[in-house]
This record gives C-alpha cells, structure tokens and sequence, in this order.
C-alpha cells in the first residue's frame, strides 16, 4: 500500500510511514519517517533550551517511562554510556589538584553519600552537582568540597555547564 507524503508530496511505501493511531482515516502519520525526523530536528534546532527543559520536566513526571527508554538504550548500544563515563572520570581526575586533603576526600565522599541517601529516600532523584562546571564554556572548576553541592537532578540537568556567577 502507498501513501503521499504531506511534506515532500512522494508517494512511499506504507513502511516508510510511522504509525499514527490519532488519524483514524488511514491509521499512519501524514509525514513520513524522514519528513518527520527534519520537522522534530528544526523543531529541536529553533529553541534548544526550551526543547531541553521540556525533555527533562517530562523525565521527572514519567520516570518508569524515562529509565526504561535508557535501559533500552544502553542495552542496544552499552559503549556509549562506558564512554561517557569514562570521559566523566577522565575530567574528575584532571581537575582534582593534588593538593587535596583527606579531609577534603571525605567531604566529596560524603556529598556523594548525601545525594545516594536523599534519592533512597525521597522520590526526587538527586545528584552533586559542581557549582562551576569542570568543563564550561567561559570557566572550568574544581573537583574539590567547595565547589560541590547536591541538588535535584532535575535543576543540575537544567543548569548543564553553565556558571551564573554571583
């Protein structure tokens, strides 16, 4: 069976269709598969941040939803969160200088321990989160006590590597 695209006007086979079960008339999407990747791009494209805050809001209403899409994800494809991880730990370890303490290991130590606590506890999911980002755009932090805090995963998704100095 063919359709017309509404978008590129091509007729295409009914695979190359999502389908759509809001258009009763002929149960697939107007657009086709790559119309439909082009339109959510410039959508995404248009206002980067608005599209970012929606995505994260919908993650915090529908966690089961959310956490089962990046087990799928992670299961089809496990090097990208090993890279990522590893990248992660690769700037961690950059930006601890050497002069840190004991003391000062205890206090990272136990912010982590903090978030780990609040998210076992609470509905919220928590993270730490490093004031100035050790990776930003205009400046790079530290990996130290005082450049730490732990705040809802939800604001520390938002705020991304931003600074907003005081």
């Amino acid at each position: 069976m063919k359709f017309v695209c509404s978008s590129c006007k091509v007729k295409k086979d009914q695979s190359e269709f999502n389908k759509n079960n809001s258009c009763k008339s002929r149960g697939y999407d107007y657009y086709c598969k790559l119309c439909r990747k082009a339109v959510s791009k410039s959508v995404y494209e248009a206002d980067k941040q608005k599209s970012k805050e929606n995505s994260y809001a919908w993650k915090a209403k529908n966690p089961e939803k959310a956490k089962a899409i990046v087990d799928r994800v992670h299961k089809k494809y496990p090097h990208l969160r090993a890279s990522r991880s590893a990248k992660y730990r690769a700037y961690k370890g950059k930006a601890s200088p050497k002069w840190l303490t004991e003391s000062d290991l205890l206090h990272i130590k136990a912010k982590y321990q903090l978030a780990a606590m609040f998210n076992r506890c609470t509905e919220q999911r928590w993270e730490v989160d490093h004031i100035i980002p050790l990776k930003g755009k205009n400046v790079c932090g530290l990996h130290i006590p005082n450049n730490l805090r732990v705040i809802p995963a939800i604001e520390n998704r938002c705020k991304q590597n931003k600074y907003f100095g005081e």
